[in-house]
C-alpha cells in the first residue's frame, strides 16, 4: 500500500469534474459528479463560450509517450543531464487554445521515415524518432525557438551520435529552420534557446567556445571541460547572432549553467550548479547579455524545504516581476512537480528578505488549487494535486496559465486498471501510484479553476506548452566596458573591505582597519586561483590518481597574488572569461583559517568579462548557515565604514592611474606610510628558491659543501624548475614593471616541484685553508637523509627513520613480524602500509596516517609498533571455531599504531608540518626558506594534487 499524504479530501466543484471523459477512464469517476470545469456551465455552453482572449492565439506543445525503460520503469528526467535523449517526441501547433481547434505536427516530415523493423527493409515506414524540448515563443508571437535532437544513428558510437540543435519555426511562413549551420551545429549540445531583445539568442551549450580558445592560448589542446562531478561536458551560456552567425560564450562556470530566460530589464536569469568542493547546490543567477555583471539572484533553500531534494526548473518572468517556476525533484520520474511564483525582488532566499528592499508575506507561493507533493521517495506518496510539467502565463492580468498537468492516479496491477486518487480506490489491495499522464489545461489561479484544453490518453501525453501571446519587448541592459582592459584580456575586481563579513566589521578592526596594528590585520594578500578544465576520457584517458589523495579539489592553477590594502580593500586585474576563486592569504602565503574568516576561500566561482569592473562589498562566511545577500549587489548588507568614501585601493587607482596587477610571487611594500618607512616587507619568490637560469636546485646554505677544487660533488644535482612560465621577481614595489599577463599560470606538480625540496642539498661545511683543501662537514640537514631507510649515524650504524616518516621516492616494505608461536592464528588490524605505485613514497607518507615504526638494531630492519590481544575465532557464519580438544580457537589480533599525517590537503594552516619550521625546533628551524614554505603552502591550499595539468599526468593503463 503506498504511503498516503495527509491531505484534505474535500475539493470544490470548480477544480474539475469531467476527469471521467478526459483521462480515458471509461467506467471510473472521481467522485466529483455534478461539477463542471468551465466554472459551472455545461459542456454545450463551454463549446459556445470559449474565452476569446485565450482562444485567439495559437499554442505549441510537445507530444510523446511516457518514456519507459526495458524494465517497465519510467525514465527519469535529470536537471543535471541536459543532453539526455528521450526519442519519440513531436512538435504540435494548435491554431487556437480551444479543444476543437486544428492541430499540425510540424516536425513529422523533418527527417526521412525509417523501417519499423530495422532488420527488414520491406517493413512499414514510420517517422524517425527524435526528441524536442525547450519551447520559447518570440515576444511578438510570430516565431518559436526549440531544441531538437535528430534520430540516433544505429551505426555510430555514443560519442558520434547527433547533438542537440537549435531550431526556429516561423508561424506566419510555416517554415522550420535549423539556426546554426550543420557544419557548426555538431560542435556541442545546444539547448534552452531564448530570444534577446535585439534579436540575438541566448542558449546553453557544451561547445565552450571561448574556453577552448583560452586553452589554445595556454598551449593546451582544445577540448570541452567536464563538470566538477566529471560526469559530462559542462553547459555554459552562449549567444548566437542570426545576422552574423557569430557565437560567443558568456558564462564560464566549471559545472552547468542551465535554462536561461530573459527578464523584462534585459538581464538573463539562469540556474547555476555551484559544485565547487562538492557543494552541489542550484541557485538562480543573472547576467547581462555581454557576459558581464554575473550576480546571484535567489538561493537554494527555497528548493529543499521538506527534504524532497527538489529544485527549480524552467523559470520565466511574469507581469508582476515575479518568477514562474516549476518546482520538482532533481531526478524526476514524475516528469513534473508544483508550479510556484518567487518574489526575487524583495527576497534573496526562502523567507529571507532583501536587506536593501525587504518584502513582506510569502517568498514563494504555489499556484496549484490542490497541494502538490513532489517527494519521489520509494514508495511514492500520493500527490492529490497531481503534477505540473510546465506552465505558461498569459500575462494579461487575468491570472490564467496554460499548463501541462497530470491528475493524481493509481494503478491496480491485479486489475490492470488506472484509478483516480479517491479514498475508495486508495484502499484497494496492491494499489500503487500510477505514472503521470499530462494533458493541457487552463488554470485560473484567481478563480481556482482548471479547464481542460487537450486531455491526455494512455498512449500519449502533452508537455512544455507555450502560447504565441504577444508581450512587451524587454529592454537591453547597459554595461560599462573599458576598451584598454578589454584589449589586455582582463577585467577588474573591486572589493571594498575583505573584513566586512556579510555587513559585520569585527569590533577590534572598527571603524577603520587601516588604523589597527598590521599584525591585527591577518589578510595580507588575495590569491587568485583558477579551475583547470578536465577533459573526458574520450579526449584524454589519463590516470585519475593524478588528482592525488583527495579528488574533491580536482586540479587548480594559481593566477597570481595581489596585496590587501591597509583598510581591507583590494582592486586588481584578473584574467577575463575564466572561472576563478579568491583566497585570503597571510604574510607567509597560507590561506587564512581563523575565527574571523573561517576558511577564507571564496567557494563560488567568479568570472569577469574583458573590460568589466566587478564590484563587491566584502566577504562571506561560507560556514554561515543562514542565507546571505553576498554576491547580489542590490542585496548586500554593509557596514557604515564600508559603504561610503574612497577606499585605499581606489585611491591607488585614482592617484597613480592604475590598479594592482597580480604578481606571480608574494610581494608587498608599504606605500601608505611616510617615505622614510618604505622597505621590503614581504618577498616570497620562486627566484629565491632557484635562479631563473638554473635547471637544478642550488645548495640551500651559503656555507655549503660544494667542492671548490673542481672535483665532482658527492651529491647528484636535484632537478627543479619554477612552476610557471612567467617571470619571477624579488622586487615588491607596486610601481615595478609588470611581469604578469592574463595567461600567467602557476601549475604545481608534486613530483616535479615539491619532492625536489626534500632532496635539496642542505649540508653545511667549513672551508679548507685553501680552495684546494677539502671542506669539513658540519651538519647535514637534507630532508631525505633523516627521513629515509638509509638513515645512519656517523659510525654508519642504522638509525630509526625520523618520525617514522619517509620523504624519499621509495620506501621499504614494512610488515608485522611472525608470532613466536608458529601455529598461532593471526589477524592484523590497521597494519596496511598504504603502498601505492601511483605516488612516490613521500607523498603518501605526508598526506595519510602512516605506520609507527621501530628499529631492529640487530639487523637494521624496520617493524610496525603494535599491540596484541587474543579473541575468540568465528567462521563466516559467525559461529565459534573449536580446536580438536573442544576449546575455542583463539586468534591473535595485532593492531598497529599510526602516526597522524603532518599535512592536510586543502589547508596549509591546518597542517602541522609548518610548526616545525616556525618554532624552536633545533633541527628544523631555519633549514627551509620562507619562499620554499610558501610553495608548499600554496600547493596544500589548492588541494595537494599530484598533478595539476591532466596532459602532464600518465595515461590510464
Amino acid at each position: 500500500m503506498p504511503m498516503l499524504h495527509p491531505l484534505t479530501q474535500a475539493i470544490t466543484c470548480r477544480v474539475g469534474s469531467h476527469f471521467k471523459d478526459l483521462l480515458g477512464l471509461t467506467v471510473l469517476a472521481l467522485g466529483l459528479a455534478g461539477c463542471d470545469v468551465s466554472n459551472e456551465v455545461n459542456n454545450t455552453q463551454r463549446q459556445q463560450d470559449e474565452d476569446p482572449v485565450v482562444v485567439d492565439y495559437p499554442l505549441a506543445f510537445v507530444s510523446r509517450s511516457l518514456p519507459i525503460d526495458e524494465e517497465g520503469i519510467v525514465r527519469e528526467q535529470n536537471i543535471l543531464d541536459p543532453a539526455a535523449f528521450f526519442p519519440g517526441a513531436k512538435l504540435i501547433i494548435k491554431d487556437r487554445a480551444k479543444s476543437s481547434a486544428l492541430e499540425k505536427i510540424i516536425t513529422e516530415d523533418l527527417f526521412p521515415k525509417v523501417n519499423i523493423d530495422p532488420e527488414d527493409p520491406t517493413s512499414e515506414l514510420t517517422p524517425a524518432l527524435i526528441d524536442i524540448k525547450d519551447l520559447e515563443p518570440s515576444h511578438d508571437g510570430t516565431k518559436l525557438l526549440f531544441a531538437l535532437r535528430a534520430p540516433a544513428d544505429p551505426n555510430a558510437g555514443d560519442d558520434e551520435q547527433p547533438t542537440w540543435n537549435i531550431w526556429e519555426y516561423n508561424l506566419e511562413e510555416d517554415t522550420l529552420t535549423q539556426l546554426i549551420k550543420p557544419t557548426q551545429a555538431e560542435l556541442g549540445h545546444d539547448v534552452s534557446p531564448h530570444y534577446l531583445p535585439d534579436g540575438r539568442i541566448v542558449f546553453t551549450s557544451t561547445r565552450q567556445k571561448r574556453t577552448k580558445a583560452i586553452l589554445l592560448d595556454e598551449e593546451k589542446a582544445q577540448y570541452a571541460g567536464q563538470d566538477e562531478d566529471l560526469t559530462a561536458d559542462a553547459f555554459n551560456l552562449h549567444i548566437y547572432d542570426p545576422l552574423t552567425e557569430n557565437i560567443n560564450q558568456i558564462s564560464f562556470n566549471p559545472s552547468h549553467d542551465l535554462q536561461p530566460s530573459v527578464l523584462s530589464d534585459g538581464r538573463i536569469v539562469f540556474l547555476r550548479w555551484d559544485n565547487m568542493l562538492n557543494h552541489d547546490s542550484l541557485s538562480f543567477y543573472t547576467v547581462h547579455p555581454d557576459g558581464s555583471n554575473v550576480q546571484k539572484l535567489y538561493g537554494l533553500n527555497g528548493q529543499t524545504t521538506d527534504d524532497t531534494g527538489a529544485t527549480f526548473w524552467e523559470a520565466r518572468e511574469i507581469t508582476d516581476g515575479q518568477l514562474l517556476v516549476n518546482l520538482r525533484a532533481r531526478q524526476s520520474n514524475n516528469w513534473g512537480g508544483d508550479i510556484i511564483t518567487i518574489d526575487t525582488a524583495h527576497f534573496i532566499d526562502l523567507d529571507t528578505p532583501n536587506p536593501q528592499n525587504p518584502g513582506v508575506g510569502s517568498t514563494q507561493a504555489s499556484l496549484a488549487p490542490l497541494l502538490v507533493n513532489i517527494d519521489e521517495s520509494d514508495p511514492k506518496p500520493l500527490s492529490m494535486g497531481g503534477f505540473y510539467n510546465s506552465a505558461f502565463a498569459l500575462n494579461d492580468g487575468t491570472g490564467r496559465y496554460i499548463t501541462s498537468w497530470s491528475p493524481c492516479r493509481l494503478f491496480s496491477a491485479d486489475e490492470d486498471k488506472i484509478y483516480p486518487c479517491e479514498e475508495t480506490f486508495r484502499n484497494k489491495p496492491d494499489i500503487v501510484t500510477a505514472p503521470p499522464n499530462f494533458g493541457l489545461w487552463v488554470l485560473n489561479n484567481r478563480a481556482g479553476t482548471m479547464q481542460p484544453l487537450k486531455p491526455a490518453t494512455e498512449d500519449e501525453m502533452y508537455t512544455e506548452v507555450v502560447v504565441f501571446f504577444p508581450k512587451m519587448l524587454a529592454t537591453s541592459p547597459s554595461s560599462e566596458i573599458d576598451n584598454a582592459l578589454k584589449s589586455e584580456g582582463v577585467g577588474i575586481i573591486n572589493i571594498r573591505n575583505v573584513y566586512d563579513m556579510d555587513g559585520m566589521l569585527p569590533a577590534d578592526l572598527s571603524p577603520n582597519p587601516a588604523d589597527v596594528e598590521p599584525s591585527m590585520r591577518p589578510a595580507r594578500f588575495i590569491r587568485i586561483v583558477k579551475n583547470v578544465a578536465i577533459p573526458s576520457d574520450e579526449v584524454l584517458d589519463f590516470d585519475r590518481s593524478a588528482f592525488g589523495v583527495n579528488r574533491t579539489h580536482l586540479m587548480r592553477d594559481i593566477v597570481g597574488y595581489v596585496p590587501v590594502e591597509a583598510d581591507g580593500s583590494a582592486k586588481f586585474k584578473v584574467p577575463a572569461n575564466i572561472p576563478v576563486m579568491l583566497n585570503l592569504v597571510d604574510a607567509t602565503g597560507k590561506r587564512l583559517n581563523n575565527t574571523l574568516f573561517g576558511d577564507a576561500r571564496h567557494e563560488n566561482w567568479l568570472s569577469v568579462q574583458a573590460g568589466e569592473t566587478f564590484e563587491c562589498t566584502g566577504c562571506h562566511d561560507a560556514s554561515r548557515e543562514e542565507p546571505s545577500g553576498h554576491g547580489r549587489r542590490d542585496a548586500e548588507a554593509s557596514t557604515g565604514f564600508t559603504a561610503v568614501g574612497e577606499t585605499l585601493a581606489e585611491t591607488f587607482d585614482t592617484t597613480y592611474g592604475q590598479v594592482r596587477t597580480p604578481t606571480i610571487d608574494v610581494l608587498f611594500q608599504d606605500i601608505w606610510s611616510p617615505p622614510e618607512s618604505l622597505e621590503k616587507e614581504i618577498v616570497l619568490a620562486y627566484e629565491l628558491i632557484a635562479p631563473t637560469s638554473a635547471d637544478n636546485l642550488p645548495p640551500f646554505f651559503d656555507n655549503n659543501c660544494l667542492p671548490t677544487d673542481g672535483s665532482a660533488d658527492t651529491k647528484e644535482p636535484v632537478s627543479w624548475q619554477k612552476p610557471t612560465q612567467c617571470a619571477s621577481s624579488t622586487n615588491p614595489s607596486a610601481f615595478a614593471k609588470p611581469q604578469w599577463n592574463s595567461l600567467c599560470r602557476i601549475t604545481i606538480h608534486y613530483d616535479a616541484h615539491i619532492q625536489p625540496l626534500w632532496e635539496r642539498d642542505r649540508r653545511q661545511c667549513s672551508p679548507g685553508a685553501t680552495d684546494m683543501d677539502p671542506k669539513t662537514l658540519i651538519a647535514d640537514y637534507t630532508c631525505t637523509r633523516c627521513h629515509s631507510a638509509d638513515y645512519k649515524n656517523a659510525d654508519g650504524m642504522p638509525l630509526l627513520t625520523a618520525s617514522s616518516l619517509f620523504l624519499t621516492r621509495e620506501m621499504p616494505t614494512v610488515v608485522v613480524p611472525p608470532e613466536a608461536d608458529t601455529g598461532a592464528v593471526t589477524e592484523d588490524n590497521n597494519c596496511n602500509q598504504n603502498l601505492s605505485m601511483d605516488f612516490v613514497a613521500s607523498y603518501r607518507q605526508l598526506l595519510n596516517p602512516r605506520l609507527a615504526l621501530t628499529l631492529n638494531e640487530a639487523d637494521g630492519s624496520l617493524s610496525p609498533i603494535y599491540t596484541s590481544m587474543q579473541q575468540d575465532t568465528v567462521d563466516d557464519e559467525g559461529e565459534l571455531v573449536l580446536n580438536d580438544d573442544g576449546s575455542i580457537r583463539q586468534t591473535v589480533v595485532r593492531t598497529c599504531r599510526r602516526e597522524s599525517n603532518p599535512m592536510r590537503g586543502g589547508s596549509a594552516t591546518a597542517s602541522r608540518f609548518f610548526e616545525l619550521f616556525t618554532g624552536d625546533d633545533v633541527i628544523h628551524s631555519g633549514i627551509m626558506s620562507a619562499s620554499e614554505l610558501r610553495l608548499i603552502a600554496e600547493w596544500l591550499d589548492i588541494g595537494a594534487q599530484y598533478y595539476n595539468n591532466p596532459f602532464d599526468a600518465p595515461l590510464d593503463n
